[in-house]
């Protein structure tokens, strides 16, 4: 049987800080979903986001906040 991974395992927080890259969390969190079968990416992602980028996230519209594509521009 093999082992489940939890997205948190390897998926770390994001805090938007200096020197975190944000293309390449978005990558990684979007590869984790794609092999844990997530398709509402935009459910998830606020959950492991801290700090600066949570403050981003929060300010966006309703409506920008239920589409990926928005969410991931405003972090880029």
């Amino acid at each position: 049987m093999a082992a489940s991974v939890k997205f948190s395992d390897v998926v770390s927080k994001f805090g938007g800080k200096k020197g975190e890259d944000a293309s390449e969390w978005l990558k990684k969190v979007e590869l984790v979903a794609s092999l844990q079968g997530i398709n509402e990416l935009h459910k998830f992602i606020p959950l492991f986001l801290v700090d600066a980028a949570f403050s981003v996230y929060d300010e966006l519209p309703e409506a920008d906040k239920n589409s990926v594509e928005s969410i991931k521009e405003c972090l880029l």
